[in-house]
């Protein structure tokens, strides 16, 4: 069995192209304008932004609360709360107080 040799590849022929294909290769080559495409600067515009004519949306943690002024912490969180303890406990306190300054 004999393997066929393989022939050196001759230079492929370029395709053929349009003659305008080849005027715009030849116009970006040169570093000349390409008719029908705009220049656009690289920069970003200056120009003011609009003001908001609508407040900000609220986050849902932000929503609107009633306003209460108990039985919440909020703006009073640093505040001691008075608590109410049984009998039995206050009493127990009160014992423990006068055992410290004894």
């Amino acid at each position: 069995m004999s393997i066929p040799q393989a022939t050196p590849a001759s230079q492929p022929t370029p395709a053929p192209h349009p003659r305008e294909f080849l005027h715009i290769v030849e116009l970006i080559q040169s570093g000349k304008p390409v008719p029908g495409i705009r220049d656009i600067p690289d920069g970003v515009a200056q120009v003011p932004g609009s003001t908001p004519i609508l407040p900000k949306r609220k986050k849902p943690w932000e929503k609107e609360l009633p306003d209460t002024t108990e039985g919440t912490f909020g703006d009073r969180r640093d505040y001691y709360i008075e608590q109410e303890l049984p009998e039995d406990q206050a009493t127990r306190e009160d014992k423990g107080k006068g055992k410290e300054t004894a």
